[in-house]
């Protein structure tokens, strides 16, 4: 009778440990992903918000430190992979800047820009060459259009860090 109650015991035990480390390991992982989501979009608004360029000179410490939290410098914007497309009113590319990535050649950037701009979201995701880009479609009052695609594995690389 005691064996059982033991047996018991011990099953409970091991059942309750393993849902308690399940649960907080979920937590880290679930607050550790909604933090890179939101470092993604802030990354996005800025580039958006300065038409698809991380400018030394128009980007300031307080703007940086008001969007990432007080611990993040200027400087450490400078380190994230991206590339803009805009287009005329006609749909047309009329410009693509790709002056910050180096593993997306033109006619893939081509490519996924169009398919952006027919997905008519205001945000998406995309992969290329197993690497994972979100993107920003912004429009103007001009009716010109301009998407900024990120490439998201920096962002992830730190995600439990």
């Amino acid at each position: 009778m005691i064996q059982k109650f033991r047996r018991r015991f011990i099953a409970i035990s091991t059942c309750a440990l393993f849902v308690v480390l399940l649960t907080i390991l979920g937590g880290m992982l679930g607050v550790s992903y909604y933090k890179a989501s939101q470092q993604v979009t802030n990354v996005l608004n800025v580039l958006a918000s300065h038409d698809g360029q991380i400018d030394k000179d128009s980007v300031t410490q307080v703007t940086v430190q008001k969007r990432f939290g007080p611990n993040t410098s200027k400087e450490s914007l400078f380190q994230y992979r991206y590339f803009s497309v805009f287009f005329d009113k006609s749909g047309d590319i009329t410009k693509i800047d790709s002056g910050h990535i180096a593993t997306v050649d033109q006619d893939a950037i081509t490519d996924m820009a169009h398919w952006a701009y027919k997905q008519k979201k205001a945000r998406g995701h995309t992969d290329y060459g197993g690497t994972t880009y979100a993107y920003k479609l912004t429009k103007k009052s001009n009716g010109k259009v301009s998407i900024i695609f990120l490439d998201e594995s920096v962002v992830k690389s730190k995600m439990l860090v």
